[in-house]
């Protein structure tokens, strides 16, 4: 009865303890509850403080010095579990620490080297940009090497935009930049640096590259410099990518180099004033309705413009005066003094054949044309000789015109269609459209005195145009051959 009694009195005054060291960590925690290590730490102390609770209470449950928890009680055992949670928590906040701090310490070297890198970009492209600029200025590169380099160092800024946060770092005044182009272009024209060559389409291709450079220029600027409203001349823009800084240069008067949709023009001939361009680049040829607004308020002499086939062709609008010549409508008198014009009759209306490279603003050409009109034959056998089958094909046909037509006075120049690899305006006005070409020596050839031009609109259909050699002459003086000696046909039927 004595040893229950003390039995229980020791666990009561154990009990009693380790209640209070409970709550006297609890309070303290709570006290200090913003503190996070005194909050690890007081959870680890309480750990101990359970464990001390059950070894002890094991051990009054099973007081047998056999035991395992007779072996527990001991003194070493004690000290050990009542700081060894503590001491573990420890250790484990000073690794996580020095952890912690390798990490921050590695993140700020990276910091480090990625800002000295950075800067290194920043010294780097700021150093080239201004050699490119004192060479730029003082004349000492060739156009082509000006360009070149300036767009790899335009590529380079763009490149360290996205690697850089400070939006305040920039190697390149842009705006700065696009208006002493505009100045240097300037004083180029009128040191007649662009008149050192005769050759028209070099100077389209030099001021298309600076167009696109511009384009750069202008994609990396914030707004729309103050030089478009104040400056009468203006270089190498791209407004038909560029639409919506057209009506800032509205003001201006003179335009080099610069390219624009045809409904652009309306903006010009809207408003007051005298408007000149040179080597002017249009996205599509200007129609005969296009032509006839512009007034003499407008100067536009020539300009370039990109066809259907994605070609690059030089077009005059001295056309829109000599319309009525070029057709071939000339005045002649009777014998009783009237006037009266000679008209072009066609057999049939709907078989209205067009030349659309040099000759888009002549009309039809059928009255240069056997019969008038465009011939289909079809082919018996498509492995064969294809030309010498289109002449057999035309001559069965027992036509008047073809009689004295024969192998050896007629050529066959052959053509696939084009509308598949046409835009859709193509697609929908023309019912076949040919490339067709012939060579110098073949229009000189004494022999030849029938050109016959085949464009084939199926496996076995062919669409054939007939022209004799005096018609095709009065054809050629008004085409243009290219550098290697062909000419080019854009040969269409409208549908």
């Amino acid at each position: 009865m004595s040893c229950l009694t003390n039995f229980n009195n020791d666990l009561l005054w154990i009990t009693i303890i380790l209640s209070i060291l409970f709550l006297a960590l609890y309070l303290y925690q709570k006290k200090n509850s913003t503190n996070d290590f005194l909050r690890d730490f007081t959870n680890a102390a309480s750990v101990s403080l359970i464990l001390l609770f059950i070894i002890f209470v094991g051990y009054h449950c099973f007081p047998s010095e056999d035991s395992l928890f007779s072996k527990l009680v001991s003194g070493e055992v004690i000290v050990g579990v009542t700081v060894a949670f503590p001491t573990f928590y420890t250790w484990y906040r000073r690794d996580k620490k020095e952890k912690a701090d390798s990490e921050a310490h590695q993140e700020e070297q990276k910091k480090i080297q990625k800002e000295r890198y950075k800067y290194q970009k920043y010294t780097e492209i700021k150093s080239d940009y201004l050699t490119w600029n004192k060479n730029f200025s003082i004349d000492n590169m060739s156009q082509i090497l000006t360009i070149v380099n300036l767009e790899q160092i335009i590529e380079r800024v763009e490149e360290f935009y996205k690697i850089s946060e400070n939006k305040e770092m920039h190697p390149i005044d842009f705006t700065s930049l696009f208006i002493m182009i505009q100045e240097i272009l300037k004083e180029w024209s009128k040191s007649n640096k662009y008149k050192e060559s005769s050759d028209r389409n070099k100077i389209n291709s030099i001021y298309d590259s600076w167009r696109k450079l511009n384009n750069k220029i202008i994609s990396n600027m914030s707004n729309v410099p103050d030089h478009a409203k104040n400056a009468e001349d203006v270089y190498a823009l791209d407004f038909c990518k560029n639409s919506s800084i057209f009506r800032e240069y509205t003001r201006s008067s003179r335009f080099y180099g610069c390219k624009f949709k045809p409904e652009n023009f309306d903006d010009f001939l809207s408003n007051d004033g005298f408007y000149e361009f040179y080597d002017t680049f249009m996205e599509s040829k200007l129609t005969p309705d296009d032509l006839s607004e512009i007034g003499d308020d407008v100067k536009l002499e020539r300009y370039f413009y990109e066809d259907d086939f994605g070609n690059i062709l030089l077009s005059t609008t001295e056309q829109k005066d000599e319309e009525k010549d070029s057709k071939g409508i000339k005045p002649t008198i009777n014998e009783e003094g009237t006037l009266e014009q000679s008209k072009l009759e066609c057999s049939l209306r709907d078989n209205l054949i067009y030349e659309n490279r040099d000759l888009s603003d002549f009309g039809e050409i059928n009255e240069f044309i056997e019969c008038q009109q465009s011939i289909k034959v079809t082919l018996n056998d498509h492995k064969s000789n294809i030309k010498q089958q289109i002449f057999d094909a035309l001559k069965k046909l027992g036509k008047t015109e073809f009689d004295m037509m024969t192998e050896g006075n007629s050529f066959v120049s052959r053509s696939k269609n084009y509308i598949p690899d046409m835009k859709e305006k193509g697609e929908k006005k023309w019912a076949w459209h040919s490339w067709n070409v012939l060579t110098k020596m073949k229009t000189e050839d004494k022999d030849i005195k029938f050109y016959i031009f085949a464009v084939q609109t199926s496996d076995r259909a062919f669409e054939c145009i007939v022209i004799k050699k005096e018609k095709l002459g009065e054809l050629l003086e008004q085409k243009s051959m290219t550098k290697d000696s062909r000419y080019f046909f854009y040969f269409a039927k409208e549908k």
